[in-house]
């Protein structure tokens, strides 16, 4: 599977963010990407156990998997 590597410059600031909400970076991540797609997909926030929403456009990279 893919996985994107952050950059460097916002590891500071997740690893700050996610002390201050006592919650481990990953955690906080995946709310922070969860949101932002239900956003951009304009729909209300989905929950860590739902799939993402079918709005989302495929990439040629996807339709070749």
């Amino acid at each position: 599977m893919y996985s994107p590597k952050i950059k460097e410059d916002l590891i500071p600031i997740l690893y700050k963010l996610a002390k201050q909400e006592q919650k481990p970076m990953t955690e906080l991540v995946d709310e922070m990407l969860r949101a932002e797609i239900s956003k951009r997909n304009g729909q209300a926030e989905t929950s860590n156990d739902e799939s993402p929403s079918k709005k989302v456009k495929k990439t040629a990279h996807d339709r070749r998997t």
